[in-house]
């Protein structure tokens, strides 16, 4: 999205904020600006999102709006969802003022009981993400100290951090998140909280920690975030084992987590989450060894390729632990096992074929793999004649880097061959000889075929 329509964007989301909020007062209700809308606009930043809290009740909001504008998504903890009339604005989460009682869970509140503003923001998380704005006389109501968190760059659960942590376990991440995205330091009883609780992590859905995870790995300080993950206890508790060795590796870590975040993000979001997730953990499962019969990248599955160590562990670990996609699996797969290719790649740093090398550089995933070598090169002085290589490779044209092939599986049948299964490794032959200059014509690959039939077993003939 360009800069200019992301704009337009959020000009149209603050206008229909606004009117949602001049509706609901019109019709005699309370109504305010609530949470990150109000932390944003109080950093100088333009909000990506607003939420709106009322006096009104769900089904007084949904009156008011019609049925067709509504979905009543959350009218148990008496949320509703206002949608726009105009194109180009964001739907509006509209959330009656209340107050919650014990959250046996973990996670949910058991139930809910409709109150006031002061009151609503005794039950949100942080101070920073507790307070309310008035659009109309464009004042701020802030009962929890926000405004003045914000100054001290202090990330501080409202009211007793502990009640607050034992509410949601989510918060723990998010509160490390926050920090991590504004530059803030974690409040002391805080902290501590989340230490105390930290192991109790695993009530929270592995989607819902992957979620948290991405947003903090693609703020500007996910080296921070990381390294504030083990010293409270939770990196152990989401990833076992990493606690007893991130000692060892924290450094190498942070580097290259910095190094990361240093490139700008003008890319697909996903390739930098996934690129930054195996960033981290490069240092403990980087496959270092080529294997002797350089097996080509795979796919589709995420299975390590035969000859490779498989990274078993963790596709196993993010798979099972953080129920990430078979696309993230892929990539983050990718992305790790590509650096022991890329690491050879060039004339003067080792011996690797053109024909091995290549189908490396044309995966589907590159972006991932590309991303976490070029922020190694950086790090790691002697990657950089490599990555230098391999940029001009990439800068060559699509025909160039990926030529068609010499022959395909119907040049095999017309010579008369039954398809079957030594097809595969005649064509990949013929392709690794073509992409090495060894064949360069059509004419050629089916003079060598026809020089090789024989060794490819009689189901060839």
């Amino acid at each position: 999205m360009s800069g200019e329509t992301s704009r337009q964007g959020a000009d149209r989301s603050r206008t229909f904020a606004l009117e949602v909020v001049t509706r609901l007062r019109n019709a005699g209700f309370e109504a305010l600006w609530a949470g990150g809308c109000v932390r944003d606009l109080l950093m100088g930043n333009v909000p990506t999102d607003y939420d709106v809290a009322t006096s009104a009740t769900p089904e007084a909001v949904r009156a008011l709006f019609g049925k067709s504008r509504t979905l009543p998504v959350g009218l148990a903890f008496g949320v509703v969802i206002v949608l726009p009339s105009a194109k180009g604005a964001d739907p509006i989460e509209v959330a009656t003022f209340r107050t919650e009682t014990s959250y046996s869970d973990g996670r949910h509140p058991d139930s809910v009981e409709y109150s006031t503003a002061e009151f609503d923001a005794q039950r949100r998380d942080f101070t920073i993400n507790g307070m309310f704005y008035d659009p109309l006389s464009e004042k701020v109501l802030d009962f929890v100290g926000g405004n003045n968190d914000l100054e001290r760059r202090v990330v501080r659960a409202i009211g007793t951090a502990s009640d607050r942590i034992a509410e949601d376990k989510l918060r723990m991440l998010r509160a490390i998140r926050f920090a991590a995205r504004f530059g803030f330091e974690l409040d002391p009883q805080t902290r501590q909280a989340i230490g105390q609780q930290a192991t109790q992590i695993d009530v929270v859905s592995g989607e819902r920690v992957a979620s948290e995870l991405r947003k903090m790995l693609l703020t500007d300080r996910p080296a921070w975030g990381m390294q504030m993950l083990f010293e409270v206890g939770l990196l152990g508790a989401i990833f076992p084992e990493l606690q007893n060795v991130w000692p060892q590796a924290s450094e190498k870590v942070r580097r290259l987590l910095q190094a990361l975040a240093d490139w700008p993000l003008a890319r697909p979001e996903d390739d930098v989450w996934k690129s930054r997730l195996a960033g981290m953990l490069w240092p403990f499962v980087g496959c270092r060894d080529i294997p002797s019969d350089h097996t080509a990248p795979m796919r589709g599955t995420g299975d390590g390729a035969q000859g490779t160590r498989p990274l078993v562990e963790t596709r196993e670990l993010l798979k099972t632990r953080l129920k990430l996609s078979n696309d993230e699996l892929v990539g983050i797969d990718y992305a790790l096992r590509s650096q022991q290719f890329f690491e050879q790649a060039g004339p003067t740093t080792g011996h690797l074929p053109w024909s091995v090398l290549q189908p490396w550089l044309i995966h589907p995933q590159l972006q991932t793999g590309w991303l976490l070598f070029q922020a190694r090169a950086t790090v790691e002085p002697h990657l950089q004649g490599a990555c230098e290589w391999i940029d001009q490779k990439l800068n060559q044209s699509r025909e160039q880097l990926d030529p068609p092939p010499l022959i395909t599986g119907q040049t095999l049948i017309e010579l008369g061959m039954r398809p079957n299964p030594a097809f595969r490794d005649l064509l990949a032959a013929v392709r690794a000889q073509q992409l090495d200059r060894q064949l360069t014509s059509p004419e050629a690959a089916l003079e060598w075929i026809q020089s090789q039939r024989e060794s490819f077993g009689p189901d060839a003939c």
